[in-house]
């Protein structure tokens, strides 16, 4: 008898790992050089993105109520992004989400012009190598290049690639970067195998690799092909596996979607502001405007206008002959129009010379409604 369970232990996990091969993606590397096949599967494809590619950061939600995390971070990451087509990666830790970015483009043109087809997932390299530790800081080998990494109670709180191993002094860089102190000597260089599944989902086993982000759902699926063996026709379990992988696809084409709204609105926020800059450099009163002003507030009818000058857009500066200038009436009349303030008055070097400087108060300003 358990002779037969054994054998029969033996041909369920030959037939699962065939189910999985056939409905589970090809797994891709791609590296600086193009696409290096990892695994054979039989839809579609899943890119493991070479460290080179990434920008990485880490976002703290502490403050943010859990429901609204997605939506903090997914907005964040645009703001943040060097890339103007970013897509990207986050696992969460608790309240703390560890982000890679990448440029779309530049990872789908694979060299001399060739283009190819968005993968159905992408992931970075570093899931794929060593796993969360507790704390210090770790130098490990990459596919290409060298990562260094610190961690803090399994969350990685920083990480940066070097094309080649890093002098002491860009080490140490990182390290104070990362909150730590200086080391006297290098690291150990710690050369890690690629893992079947990424270090953030190591507890899902078996045919969750189908689907990993769908790890509670597909964790029921797997119990549940274990019982279609004995209980359920086959073709139910490979209808529930197709299901699946369309309901996969369908959200990851509103993943885009959204991606491309909030580029949207980050472009218009940036054209309100531009908009704004230029707004403020128009005058707040048109040049016959001002100069109707000055002939109404300056007194009598026998003076003459030498010079007109503007230092900015805010003030006015002008020359004015007349015999026997009073500055006090000059002033009285210049703010009494409500279209100057801080007016000054200066006699000129001829005597009948006057020097008139003044700011221009704005159409809606207070200065204005007094009036």
């Amino acid at each position: 008898m358990s002779s037969f369970i054994l054998v029969t232990k033996q041909q369920s996990k030959a037939w699962l790992g065939r189910l999985r091969q056939r409905f589970s993606p090809s797994r891709m590397l791609r590296r600086s050089d193009g696409l290096t096949l990892l695994q054979e599967g039989g839809v579609g494809q899943e890119w493991i993105l070479a460290r080179r590619f990434c920008a990485f950061t880490l976002l703290d939600a502490t403050a943010i109520p859990f429901v609204r995390r997605k939506a903090y971070a997914d907005i964040t990451v645009q703001r943040w992004s060097p890339f103007a087509d970013t897509r990207h990666h986050i696992d969460w830790v608790g309240a703390h989400a560890m982000v890679w970015a990448w440029s779309q483009s530049q990872i789908l043109e694979l060299g001399d012009g060739e283009l190819v087809a968005p993968p159905r997932r992408v992931l970075p390299e570093t899931l794929y190598r060593g796993t969360p530790h507790a704390g210090e800081a770790f130098l490990v080998t990459m596919d290409e290049g060298m990562e260094g990494r610190v961690w803090r109670d399994h969350v990685m709180i920083a990480c940066q690639w070097w094309a080649a191993v890093p002098t002491l002094d860009e080490w140490n860089g990182f390290r104070r970067g990362a909150g730590l102190s200086a080391s006297h000597a290098m690291p150990v260089v710690e050369s890690l195998p690629m893992l079947r599944l990424p270090w953030t989902r190591q507890r899902v086993a078996g045919f969750t690799d189908l689907a990993g982000r769908h790890r509670k759902v597909l964790q029921c699926v797997a119990a549940g092909l274990v019982v279609a063996l004995l209980a359920t026709p086959l073709t139910a379990s490979v209808k529930l596996a197709i299901k699946t992988v369309m309901l996969e696809r369908v959200i990851e084409k509103e993943a885009v979607g959204v991606g491309d709204t909030l580029a949207a609105r980050e472009a218009a926020e940036r054209d309100v502001v531009a908009i704004d800059k230029l707004l403020k450099l128009r005058p707040p009163r048109r040049q016959l405007q001002l100069m109707s002003a000055v002939i109404a507030a300056t007194p009598g009818g026998n003076w003459k206008l030498l010079e007109w000058r503007m230092p900015d857009s805010h003030s006015l500066e002008v020359v004015v002959q007349m015999a026997n200038p009073d500055p006090t009436a000059l002033v009285r009349g210049w703010e009494a129009t409500k279209v100057f303030r801080n007016v000054t008055v200066d006699i000129g070097r001829a005597g009948n010379e006057v020097i008139i400087k003044a700011d221009i108060a704005s159409a809606n300003s207070l200065h204005e409604t007094a009036k």
